[in-house]
């Protein structure tokens, strides 16, 4: 959240730097000035998302999902951070459903989802959606280094 409201700062300082550096008509300062309002636009809508995450979800998740269909806002807000913001809205209010669909599009974006989601998050969505026979598709590595863990445990003792 702090990194989007710098980033305002910064897209604002640059704004007012181009605005006093160049003349009204340089292409130069068209082109960047129509950039940098429209990184500022996506930055606040991705605020207000933030913002409303708790007190009204249901608009949240409705900025959310503008924000994706945005051309070019990857340029500006990582996707990642839309889908964990939306997955932690849907959790608070326990629609596991929906987290399990925002947890398979993380999947097909080649994340590493235990990045952005706890093992233990990903084991009561999947649990809760019947789909507990996903759990090593989605804890893959994590399941994969406790086997080798126990097996030099083994070893060990």
């Amino acid at each position: 959240s702090r990194n989007y409201k710098k980033a305002l700062e910064l897209y604002d300082e640059a704004l007012k730097v181009i605005i006093n550096k160049l003349a009204e008509n340089d292409p130069i300062r068209i082109e960047k000035e129509e950039d940098l309002n429209n990184r500022i636009k996506m930055t606040k809508i991705y605020g207000n998302a933030l913002d409303m995450a708790i007190s009204n979800p249901e608009e949240s998740l409705a900025l959310c999902n503008k924000m994706l269909n945005l051309a070019g806002v990857d340029k500006v807000v990582r996707e990642v951070d839309i889908y964990s913001l939306m997955l932690e809205v849907y959790l608070r209010n326990k629609n596991y459903s929906a987290c399990s669909s925002v947890l398979q599009v993380l999947k097909s974006m080649n994340l590493k989802v235990t990045k952005f989601v706890d093992k233990e998050t990903i084991e009561i969505i999947l649990k809760s959606v019947g789909k507990q026979d996903l759990l090593k598709d989605y804890l893959g590595e994590i399941a994969n280094n406790q086997d080798q863990d126990d097996v030099i445990e083994e070893m060990i003792n």
